[in-house]
């Protein structure tokens, strides 16, 4: 076991008897398991009738942890384990944030907490966290989702299942955070809405200033001259857009070939 240890970078290697429940690790014989809150999960896994299992032990007194994978002989009377330092998994959930304050955690396929921020939570059913949305987040389903009222805020809760290991990861994170960014990413949508419908209403109007000035001038010059009140000297401005230039230039010969027209006859 213990070149098997060094060969492969486990940080146990055991063998225990699954009748006398006698156990040895990588160093040698190290004790007989009692069925404890320490030992529990030795007794857990023998009772189930499984051939094998995957599960987290927290060392008591320590914050390291070991990620075990467990192989026995149902009928017979073999059990060995191997385990890998789960420190890098454990330090990697704890630094992932959903918005401000959600977080993502470890359960088992029935329901029990095995890795969780609040120590106090690993090893209950997170029935005693969620009631009763609990169950639709224990669906063996690669997405569930559970909106919880708690006594502090309304959560969303979901959990994703993996078959390798028979867990769920499971994230919370407070409804409130999650609307937030929808509700500013919304306000943030209507003002830039806002904006642009002034922008184009100015860009609108100035656009309809420059049509209708020089109309309004022409509609003035021929009221004047309809009226004898005329200078026909006077000539439009040929700018703007292209229809009003080419107005503005009409008018403009017209206004000379009248004018001198005026001087021929006087």
């Amino acid at each position: 076991m213990n070149n098997i240890a060094n060969e492969y970078g486990f940080s146990k290697t055991s063998f225990a008897n699954r009748n006398t429940a006698d156990y040895w690790n990588q160093k040698g014989f190290l004790r007989r398991l009692i069925n404890n809150d320490e030992d529990g999960c030795f007794f857990n896994f023998t009772n189930s009738g499984k051939a094998s299992s995957v599960s987290i032990y927290i060392y008591p007194g320590s914050d390291n942890i070991d990620l075990f994978v467990n192989y026995q002989q149902v009928d017979g009377v073999g059990l060995a384990g191997i385990a890998k330092s789960f420190d890098d998994v454990v330090k990697l959930l704890n630094a992932f944030k959903l918005e401000q304050t959600g977080f993502v955690y470890l359960v088992d396929k029935s329901g029990i907490i095995q890795l969780h921020k609040d120590k106090s939570l690993i090893g209950k059913h997170i029935r005693e966290v969620y009631g009763d949305a609990a169950t639709m987040l224990t669906v063996p389903d690669e997405f569930n989702l559970a909106e919880v009222e708690n006594q502090k805020e309304p959560l969303i809760v979901t959990s994703s299942y993996i078959p390798n290991a028979e867990w769920f990861v499971v994230t919370q994170v407070p409804k409130a955070e999650v609307f937030s960014s929808l509700n500013q990413t919304t306000l943030n949508i209507v003002i830039w809405t806002i904006v642009v419908a002034i922008k184009a209403a100015i860009f609108a109007l100035l656009i309809a200033n420059s049509i209708t000035r020089p109309i309004a001038t022409l509609a003035s010059l021929f009221t004047r001259m309809g009226q004898g009140d005329a200078d026909l000297n006077y000539r439009l401005p040929e700018t703007g857009q292209q229809e009003l230039i080419s107005v503005a230039a009409g008018y403009n010969a017209f206004i000379s070939k009248l004018s001198t027209l005026f001087v021929t006859v006087a």
